[in-house]
Formats: structure tokens, C-alpha cells, sequence
């Protein structure tokens, strides 16, 4: 009888029970030695794409044999044994298993099954990091004379090609693969050329040729039948990621790894998903998610470690050294790190010791620490045929010794390669050294160059939170090419310089107010649903001990959790939006300045966009009148942090009560007043001549003046709020943006959930909802959760209820509804394009801010979800004088008003009677601030969409360039 695929599965299913096992194969006439024999062959046929299975099948034949003394089939039943058990990651039962089959091959003459048995022996020892004894076990097998099957010729070939591949030797692994893809072709045996191409490939990567790996795993991906769908499939994907991660298109590498993971991936971490794993692991540190990329490269290490892959353990302790390096863990990353070094020289695997000795050098304490490690890279480099990783030491070198010979080294050794990373690393160095010898032409077109690469690389990503993270870390090209514009000086720099700084700034938050990536609910699957709901409790549960006791805020534990919580749940939503096959995506472009000066003249608006130099010095660009006119501010950053730290502090002093706060309001209102003009000494009075003395204005604020109540502060003209409308906005680019965003003509919707914080908000809510016809009001019992998050296209949607501000998980930031806490996370979800939102609660308006100047919190939450304008609070708010506030501010809009100048008269009113800022300055309107009543114009031409500097900033300065200004600056 034929053994099919059926009938083993049924005999895997049924291996618990002996008897029932053994009737089967009575049913089937097998359980003969002829019968088992026919069972074992048929297993090891299933290997290729069901190995735990097979493995299982041939363990209970081995009993049989065993029972009835079939000594004849041992070879080939531990041989199949030996498959299963490398599957499963059980290293040390399937070196037993091969020694036990060549044994048992060798005793009866079997020298095909010998050598079949020693290519196993091979890998397994290649797998532990015994890359010698593996060479010279299958150069022993290569050299034997009583080998006659070319099959196993050909496989001694391949995997001694991938030995020398994870040994460095790449052109000799690339030969000796070619070798064995041809010798397969001419036996017809293609899933053996398929496993020859996926190495071929591999080796590719480390030379560095990336596009044909590529190329490769495509051309044997094609040639799978579609019912291989396990290992040789996953491999093939596997390795097209890593092709694709070195060549800079992380959607499509992480995309590929998650894919080959839904393939071979059951229940926790076996030796197929354990390969995967540490591949995504390596996406999440490029993206800069290195608490993602900590959390899978610590689960690889941890299943190596139990099944003595020591390789693989080696790998994945580097990848939990440096991501612990970028989470601030120096001693844990240092541990790490010396436990991958000493695998990796124990093993010989150069490119290892190349990778391991660089991060351990990034960590040394000293300067002859660090030359040791350097010195121990370079040796490893110099022992193989990777371009790629001795470009990176050329690159350490640099850094640690400066010089021109290093950088030349390694400009020559990746020049072509698809490596953009490494070559925006290599730009940058060469601008800073362009520039310190004088030449500002060669360098910024170098930093120009620079920048391009990052930002192509970041337009192709389709989640907000990998460009977010993505560009995080890559935003030296574009500051330094700021500074270096702005000393040149040339017609057009400061044009270019403020584009360029428009670029770096808010750009994941632009992308995705412009629907420009996904965002949930696309994509979803069942397996999502189920962990959403679970991360749901795990949530709420969370929320009501960290959010429900503001002193439980500042906890480490609680920290801790929450940190772990955002990476889980961003983690799951990224799999919710469906990433690209292909690099293609696109990015808003910054709004070019002639488009800019358009919208503020139908505006009648001013714009200053503040910018933090990487020294600290700051610069104030004003758009306004046709003009751009850039000026050094008397202030460092460090002083602005003080200056917010010292309001914050004022601002604290109203949670002891009102008996306090009535007591010493004189007093209070001083020394409040006193920062608010130190503020306006450092912000405003050195650009007073370029803002005028009223009108509109709107503020593009840096770094942490995003706390700054704009409003409140005084010049030497005066408060800002008497001779100014405001607006907040996050870039230039965001406020036209918003702009653009037609109002909604959606019903009004009023949500209150009055608790002891906010006593008032029904109140509140009430008198809202009766300056807007035919509003819908949702209180007591009607505010909860559900009917938040189920609102749909709301006009304005006003929400009067307590709220908290996380500044370290910006994004757990919660809303109090009646029934829990509604996070900025679950706001974001909201359809809310064209909306005036209201968050009427305590912080709502408070922002952490990340590389980039990406504003985290509840008001970004709100512009994700579309909203025109968002009002929200920086600080505690006061219940009473909140909701006198608010009703003023909801009648002004009533009667026509702009949300700016709504917002406006509000806090005059309430400044008349509580004159601290406490009580009125807190609240802001991020977004456009007034309507448009211009036709609209597109932001950009297609070159802008690529990331090329639009040249309308050629046609931004007047006159003598404003070289009075630049002079200062330069």
C-alpha cells in the first residue's frame, strides 16, 4: 500500500496511544518490517514541510523496530527522528539521533546513509557555532571516495558553501553555492535548488548586493509548488526580509518576516520561528523600537540558551546589548554584549565578532577601552569578505580617531551598494568634515544628499509610528544642514533653511493627518481581534491603578507597566494597517513658503516657527508680509526648560486649595507674571519689530515651549492676548494642513462625566449644548466609552470631564468617561475630519515632546482623527471659571466667531474677574484658528513629494537678503 500524506497525519495524531497506533497500521497491512520501512520513507518525503510531524511518526516506528528487532530500519527511522527534533530546537536529541544513525548505517554497509546522516551531523554542529568542525566534517564527506550519490555530493557542496558564508567567506561560500544550485539543476531535484538559492542569496547579502538576493529569492519563491508552504517557503521569505532591511525598505523586510512567521509559528519559540524572530527583532531596532526589538531578541536568546544553539544565542544577546545600550541600560548592555563576544570567538564566526566588538566599543568607558574593541573588530573584518561591516569599522574608526582615510575607506567600500543606512551615516560624517575645512558648498550638498536618503527611506514606511520612531533618530542631516545654510548666507539659504527645518519637524503626525498612512480598523484579522480585546482588559485594569490616583502617576512599577503596555498594544496596532509589498509610499511635502505667505494673507496672519539649534542657541523664523526674516533669540534652551519648570511649579501651587490660592492671589499673580515677561524677553521682544503690534499669530512652537501659555506671556508691548488672536499649531506645514480641512457640518455633540475632579462639567456641558442648536447632550449615565467612541462626524464635539496626562506614554494620556478612561490611543481611532474639539479637562493640552518635535498627547490624538481646531488645557484646570470659559467660548462660535478669536474673548472675560493666569491662559487652539476664504491650492508638485526642496524657496527674501540678520546668526 501507498503511505500518504493522510495516513500520517492520522499516525502523528494517534501516537499517545500504542494500541490504537498498532492497529492502524494492522488495518493497513503495515506493521510489518516491510510496511514500517515504507512508513519511515514516506516521513522523511513529509519532512520537507511537516518536520515536528515526521519526526513524531519515525520516534513510534523506532519503538516498533526497537520491540521486534527490525535493527535494519534504526538508520533511516533516527535519521527522520533527527529532522523533527532540529525543528523543535532540540539540538542535543538530534545530534544523538545522527551519531545513532551513522552508527546504524555504517554497520550495514549503508555508506549513502552514513553520508547523509554526517551532512546532518554538519549542520547541527554549524547550528551550536562549531564552524570548524562542521568545515571539516563535510570537507571529509566531499573528499571520500565511497560517496557516489551526486545528491549528496550536491547538498556536502551547499552546506559547505553556508558554512563558509556564516564564517565570512562569502566569495567562496557564493562559488560553492553556485556550484550546488547547478549540480541540483542537472538532477531535477528543485527543492533542493530552491534551499541552494535561499543560501546563495544569504551570501549575496553579505557581500552587500542586496538587489540581486532579492532577485534571487523571487526567481525560487516563483518556483514553489503552493502546497510548500513551511520551511522552504519561510526561508526563502526570511532571507528576501534581511535582502530587503540592508537595501532600506523596512515595510516590505517586516512585512516578509511576519509573513514567513504566520507560516511556521504555533505556540512560543521554536528553531524555524526563533531564525524569524531575531530578523523582526533586527526591523524594530532599525525602526528605533528598540523596548520591541529587547522583548523578541530576548525570547530568542532565552529559547537558544535552553536548546544550545549557540549561535543563535550569540546573535540574539548582540541585539539585547545594543537595544538595551539605546534604552539607557549601559551596565546590562555591556553584559550582553561580552556574552556575544565570547560565543562569537569561541565559534569563529567573523561577522559576528565584527558586529559585537563595534557595539562593545560604542559602550567602553574610556578611550583605550574602546581602542581595544576597535582593534578586535578590525581583525574580525579584515578575516572576511564583507564590505558592509568593514565599512562600519572604517566608520567607528573615523569617529574615534578622526581623519579623512577612514571615511574615504568607507565611502569606496559601499559605493553603489543598495545600503542606504550606512550611506546617510557616511554622508554625514562627510558634510561635518566639508564643513570644518572650509567648503559650505560640498557641504551641504552632502547633507542635502543625506537627508534625502532618510526621508525617501521614511516615505516608504505605511505606520505613523514607524516614520515617527524612524526619523527620531536620523534628524542630524537636516540640523546641520540648517546651520551650515544659515552661515553661508548665499540668495535663497534662509528660504532653504526654513524648509528644511519644516521637514524634520512633525513630519510622522503631517503624513498622518494627510491620510498618508494606515491606521486602524484596515487589515483587521481575527488573531488581531483577539489580542486587542486582550491588551483591552489588561488596559483598563492598568488605567484604574496608574490613571485612577494621580500620586500613582510618577511610580516606577506602574512606569514599568506602561511601558511594556504601549509597546504590546502599538506593537498589535501596527498589524492592523497593511503594510506595502513595495516601497512606493508617499509623504506629504512642506508646504513650499509662497503656499505658506498665501494662507497667512488670507488669514491676515503672522507665523513665527521656533527653531533649537543642536548647540542650544535658538532661532525664531518670521513669515509674514511676504517675507521670511530669521533672528537669534538672547536664549539657550536649557534656560527656556527652566523658565517652563519655574510656571509649572507656579501653577502647582493651585492644588492646595482655593482658601490658599484667595489668600496670596496677589502674590501668586506676581511671580507668575514675573516668568511670563522673562519669557517674553527670550521670545518676543527680539522679534517685535517683524510681528507688529496686533492682529493674528500663529506659533510653531519648539521643543518644550510647547508648555508655554503664548497667551499669557508679556512683551514689552504688552500681554500677547491683548494684541493677538492665537493660534498653536505644530509646524508651518500642519496649520495649512488644518486649513485645508473643510469644516463639518456634523451634529454638535456635548459629553460630560461630572466626578469629585470635576464637579462642574455637567454644568458645563449643559450651557455648552444650549448655545448650539439642535446639539445632542450626553451626561450622567449617557457619558460613557462607548458613546464617545462611537460619535460620528460631529461639528464640534466638547468633552467636560477629568483628564490625566502620562509624559512619559504620552499616548495613555486618558479622558474619564462615566464608565473608564478613554485613552489618546482610542481618540485617534475617532472620525473627527473637520471638527472643533473640546477637550475641556484637566492637562488635556499637556505634550510630550519627541525627536523631531513630534507632539505626543491627547491634542495629537485629536488632529490624527481629523480635527480642525482642538482647545485643550496645559495645566489643572479650575472647574468653576472652566465653565464660565467655555460658555463664553461656545456663544462666541454660536454667533459666527473663529475658534482664535472665540477662544479670544473668553479668557479677557474671565481674566476681568480672575485675573491670575491660572485661571483663563491654560487653554490653547492648535489648528488652523480662523476659516479659510481663499481657494485652495495644492501644497506641492510631485518634486516636493519626493522630498526635493521645492524651489519656491528661492523667492522667499527681499532685498539685501536680510544680511543684518544672518550676519547674527552666522
Amino acid at each position: 500500500m501507498t503511505v500518504d500524506r493522510t495516513l500520517l497525519v492520522e499516525l502523528a495524531e494517534r501516537t499517545a496511544s500504542d494500541d490504537g497506533l498498532e492497529a492502524i497500521l494492522v488495518v493497513h497491512g503495515l506493521l510489518d518490517a516491510e510496511g514500517i520501512a515504507s512508513v519511515i520513507a514516506a516521513a522523511e518525503a513529509w519532512a520537507w514541510v511537516a518536520p515536528v510531524e515526521a519526526g513524531v511518526v519515525a520516534e513510534r516506528c523506532l519503538r516498533i523496530c526497537s520491540e521486534r528487532d527490525w535493527s535494519q530500519l534504526t538508520g533511516p527511522a533516527e535519521y527522520v527522528r533527527a529532522r523533527g527534533a532540529l525543528a523543535t530546537g532540540r539540538i542535543g536529541d538530534a545530534k544523538a539521533s545522527l551519531r545513532a544513525a551513522r552508527l546504524a548505517f555504517a554497520e550495514q554497509g549503508d555508506t549513502d546513509g552514513a553520508a547523509r546522516t554526517a551532512l546532518g551531523l554538519a549542520a547541527v554542529e554549524a547550528a551550536a557555532g562549531r564552524l570548524d568542525v562542521a568545515r571539516s566534517t563535510l570537507q571529509e564527506l566531499l573528499d571520500s571516495a565511497d560517496v557516489v550519490d551526486g545528491l549528496i555530493t550536491a547538498k556536502a557542496t551547499q552546506n559547505l558553501g553556508g558554512v563558509e558564508v556564516m564564517a565570512g567567506r562569502f566569495e567562496r561560500g557564493l562559488a560553492l553555492l553556485d556550484e550546488s544550485a547547478r549540480a541540483y539543476d542537472d538532477l531535477g531535484a528543485r527543492r533542493e535548488w530552491v534551499d541552494a538559492v535561499n543560501n546563495r542569496a544569504i551570501a549575496l547579502i553579505g557581500l552587500g548586493r542586496a538587489d540581486e538576493a532579492i532577485a534571487a529569492t523571487e526567481l525560487a519563491l516563483d518556483a514553489l509548488d503552493d502546497g510548500e508552504q513551511r520551511d522552504p517557503r519561510a526561508d526563502l521569505l526570511d532571507t528576501s526580509a534581511r535582502a530587503h532591511l540592508l537595501a532600506g525598505s523596512l515595510s516590505t523586510a517586516m512585512s516578509r518576516f511576519q509573513e514567513s512567521l504566520s507560516i511556521t509559528r504555533v505556540d512560543g519559540v521554536d528553531e524555524r520561528s526563533a531564525s524569524t524572530l531575531l530578523g523582526l527583532a533586527d526591523v524594530w531596532a532599525t525602526l528605533g523600537l528598540h523596548l520591541d526589538a529587547l522583548h523578541d531578541y530576548e525570547a530568542v536568546a532565552d529559547w537558544a540558551d535552553a536548546n544550545g544553539a549557540a549561535s543563535m544565542s550569540a546573535w540574539a544577546r548582540l541585539g539585547c546589548g545594543v537595544a538595551a545600550a539605546a534604552l539607557g541600560g549601559p551596565a546590562d548592555a555591556r553584559v550582553a554584549l561580552d556574552l556575544a563576544l565570547a560565543a562569537f570567538e569561541d565559534s569563529g564566526e567573523s561577522g559576528g565578532l565584527v558586529n559585537a566588538a563595534l557595539a562593545r566599543a560604542a559602550s567602553a568607558d574610556g578611550g583605550s577601552d574602546r581602542d581595544r574593541y576597535l582593534e578586535l573588530a578590525l581583525a574580525a573584518a579584515d578575516a572576511i569578505e564583507r564590505p558592509v561591516d568593514r565599512a562600519c569599522v572604517e566608520l567607528a574608526l573615523h569617529d574615534a580617531h578622526g581623519g579623512d582615510g577612514h571615511l574615504a575607506a568607507a565611502e569606496a567600500l559601499v559605493a553603489g551598494a543598495p545600503a542606504p543606512r550606512l550611506r546617510y551615516e557616511i554622508l554625514v560624517r562627510r558634510g561635518r568634515a566639508l564643513r570644518a575645512a572650509g567648503d559650505l558648498d560640498g557641504s551641504i550638498d552632502r547633507l542635502r544628499e543625506a537627508a534625502e536618503v532618510i526621508d525617501a527611506t521614511r516615505g516608504s514606511l505605511a505606520s505613523e509610528r514607524h516614520r515617527r520612531t524612524y526619523f527620531a533618530g536620523r534628524l542630524a542631516a537636516h540640523r546641520e544642514l540648517v546651520e551650515v545654510l544659515l552661515t553661508r548666507s548665499a540668495p535663497g539659504d534662509v528660504g532653504e533653511a526654513f524648509s528644511v527645518i519644516e521637514r524634520g519637524r512633525s513630519r510622522a503626525l503631517l503624513d498622518a493627518m494627510a491620510g498618508l498612512v494606515d491606521r486602524p480598523p484596515a487589515g483587521i484579522t481575527t488573531d488581531v481581534i483577539r489580542q486587542l480585546s486582550a491588551l483591552t482588559r489588561d488596559l483598563e485594569a492598568l488605567q484604574n491603578r496608574v490613571l485612577g490616583d494621580d500620586e500613582l502617576r510618577g511610580g516606577a512599577a506602574a512606569s514599568c507597566d506602561l511601558a511594556l503596555m504601549e509597546a504590546r498594544v502599538e506593537s498589535v496596532r501596527t498589524r492592523l494597517g497593511a503594510e506595502p509589498a513595495s516601497g512606493d509610499r508617499l509623504q506629504v511635502p512642506v508646504v513650499p513658503v509662497g503656499d505658506l505667505q498665501a494662507h497667512l494673507a488670507d488669514a491676515g496672519a503672522v507665523l513665527v516657527s521656533y527653531h533649537v539649534h543642536g548647540d542650544g542657541s535658538v532661532l525664531a523664523f518670521v513669515v509674514g508680509g511676504g517675507e521670511l526674516r530669521p533672528r537669534r533669540l538672547p536664549v539657550v534652551a536649557s534656560d527656556l526648560v527652566a523658565l517652563v519648570r519655574r510656571l509649572d511649579a507656579q501653577v502647582a501651587r493651585f492644588r492646595a486649595g482655593q482658601s490658599f490660592t484667595d489668600r496670596w492671589a496677589k502674590r501668586l499673580e506676581r511671580a507668575t507674571t514675573a516668568i511670563l515677561e522673562e519669557v517674553g524677553r527670550a521670545l518676543v521682544d527680539p522679534i517685535e519689530d517683524l510681528i507688529g503690534t496686533t492682529g493674528r499669530l500663529v506659533v510653531v512652537p519648539a521643543g518644550e515651549m510647547c508648555a508655554v501659555p503664548f497667551a499669557a506671556v508679556v512683551s514689552r508691548h504688552g500681554r500677547l492676548i491683548d494684541r493677538f488672536e492665537l493660534a498653536v499649531t505644530p509646524s508651518a506645514s500642519a496649520w495649512v494642513q488644518c486649513r485645508r480641512v473643510s469644516p463639518c457640518g456634523g451634529m454638535p455633540t456635548v459629553i460630560a462625566a461630572a466626578d469629585d475632579r470635576a464637579p462642574d462639567a455637567d454644568v458645563e456641558a449643559a450651557e455648552v449644548a444650549a448655545a448650539f442648536a439642535g446639539a445632542r447632550l450626553l451626561v450622567g449615565a449617557d457619558a460613557t466609552s462607548a458613546a464617545l467612541l462611537g460619535v460620528e462626524a460631529p461639528s464640534i464635539l466638547h468633552l467636560a470631564c477629568h483628564g490625566v496626562f502620562h509624559p512619559e506614554h504620552s499616548m495613555f494620556s486618558a479622558l474619564r468617561m462615566r464608565d473608564r478612561w478613554v485613552t489618546a490611543y482610542e481618540l485617534a481611532d475617532l472620525d473627527l475630519t473637520g471638527a472643533l474639539v473640546v477637550l475641556s479637562a484637566c492637562e488635556s493640552g499637556r505634550l510630550a515632546v519627541h525627536a523631531g518635535d513630534e507632539l505626543m498627547g491627547l491634542p495629537r490624538a485629536a488632529l490624527l482623527a481629523g480635527a480642525r481646531d482642538v482647545v485643550t488645557s496645559g495645566w489643572i484646570a479650575h472647574d468653576g471659571t472652566t465653565a464660565s470659559l467655555m460658555r463664553r467660548f461656545a456663544e462666541a462660535v454660536a454667533r459666527g466667531a473663529a475658534p482664535s478669536a472665540a477662544l479670544r474673548d473668553a479668557q479677557l472675560a474671565v481674566e476681568r474677574e480672575r485675573p491670575h493666569p491660572f485661571y483663563w491662559a491654560g487653554f490653547t487652539v492648535l489648528g488652523a484658528g480662523w476659516p479659510s476664504t481663499a481657494a485652495e491650492r495644492p501644497l506641492a508638485g510631485d518634486a516636493d513629494a519626493a522630498g526635493v526642496i521645492s524651489p519656491d524657496h528661492r523667492t522667499l527674501t527681499r532685498g539685501a537678503n536680510h544680511a543684518d540678520d544672518l550676519e547674527s546668526i552666522a
